[in-house]
């Protein structure tokens, strides 16, 4: 929406949140503490009067509330966006340099396998010649071998 169209309060209301915004992003930088004390005090006059503004709007004033608390919380994610990926790559990178690292120990923790002697052939004896007498089968036999 192009901001000539906008109503006055609503373009008031834009301006108020990206001054919290910005005051958000002082607040974090700062590093004196009478400096964020004035910040501090600063932002929560701007928070005031956005509050202001959008009552006279028919706004809800948690609408506002949960919308400058949504701006802190974007700007935090982005602040903490590349940090969070830094310390992801770099836990990466150390559990593949682990993995290659225990790896390595490994091969050099285990002997090397001596090679063993081929086990001789088991020694098969002569099938030894069964003496026992040999009956044929009566199916085999001739007839008048049966009825003797």
């Amino acid at each position: 929406m192009d901001t000539n169209t906008e109503p006055d309060g609503l373009a008031q209301l834009k301006a108020g949140l990206e001054e919290v915004r910005g005051l958000v992003l002082e607040l974090k930088t700062s590093r004196q503490p009478a400096e964020r004390a004035e910040i501090r005090q600063e932002l929560d006059e701007v928070e005031a009067d956005v509050e202001k503004l959008a009552k006279k709007y028919g706004l809800p004033a948690s609408t506002i509330r949960e919308s400058i608390a949504a701006a802190k919380r974007a700007e935090r994610k982005d602040e903490m966006r590349d940090v969070v990926r830094e310390l992801l790559e770099e836990m990466i990178d150390a559990d593949d340099e682990d993995d290659l690292v225990d790896e390595v120990a490994d091969e050099v923790a285990k002997p090397k396998a001596k090679p063993r002697a081929p086990k001789p052939d088991p020694v098969v004896d002569e099938p030894v010649e069964d003496t026992a007498p040999h009956i044929p089968h009566w199916s085999d036999r001739s007839i008048g071998d049966l009825l003797k």
